[in-house]
């Protein structure tokens, strides 16, 4: 160790360069994610045309994405106490199952039937390992409405660029950190059990009716 050198702050070997790695890949894809919002700041008020359908459209997307979200997130997320309280607030799911309203061992009711990921909440997901399948359909349909919002006002040489982001943040959650290691686990915990396997081949991933079974 160098002398005024703090051994909490050294790396290992290779440490650094993966930090680094690391750092870039969050700039880069919060740059992309924010790119309709950069889009339609670069053009000046005064040049912003008037609100048409596009723009509510474009907004009812969102809306669309956000609400899926919000339900999904009542149904499914198990909240941890605050810190007022003792109390843990269970999920509608949860406090069905334990009123004996259900038997799912997982969730697999309400948008789950057509989905088997149909919310981005990972924070809730490590609070509960049966309410495992959880995350992504409502977070990539949000993330359209505001490419669409950037269309009226983008250049023509731009004015599809915005839609890189819902494409980039699909192709995260579908093949990346998202569903495969919710899958994995997922098999991990019920593979062996014939309903996880009749949900699995009859439920699309992550878009309803597509990407049934298995993901490699």
């Amino acid at each position: 160790m160098l002398p005024g050198e703090l051994s909490s702050y050294r790396l290992e070997e290779g440490a650094a360069q993966w930090l680094t790695a690391c750092r870039l890949g969050q700039a880069t894809w919060i740059t992309l994610v924010s790119l309709p919002a950069i889009l339609v700041n670069t053009i000046p008020r005064a040049a912003h045309p008037a609100l048409g359908l596009r723009d509510l459209i474009g907004v009812g997307i969102w809306a669309g994405g956000l609400g899926l979200e919000i339900l999904a997130d009542s149904r499914s997320s198990l909240f941890a106490p605050s810190s007022n309280t003792d109390r843990t607030e269970k999920s509608a799911w949860r406090s069905d199952k334990d009123a004996k309203k259900h038997d799912e061992k997982f969730i697999q009711s309400g948008l789950w039937s057509i989905s088997r990921h149909p919310k981005y909440v990972p924070s809730h997901t490590r609070l509960s390992c049966t309410l495992l399948i959880t995350s992504y359909l409502g977070e990539v349909l949000l993330q359209f409405g505001p490419p669409l919002l950037s269309t009226a006002v983008a250049p023509p040489q731009w004015k599809y660029i915005g839609f890189v982001s819902p494409l980039f943040t699909y192709l995260l959650l579908r093949y990346a950190s998202g569903v495969p290691p919710l899958e994995k686990s997922a098999e991990k915990k019920w593979g062996k059990e014939q309903d996880w396997a009749k949900y699995r081949d009859t439920t699309g991933v992550l878009i309803p009716g597509i990407g049934k079974g298995k993901v490699a």
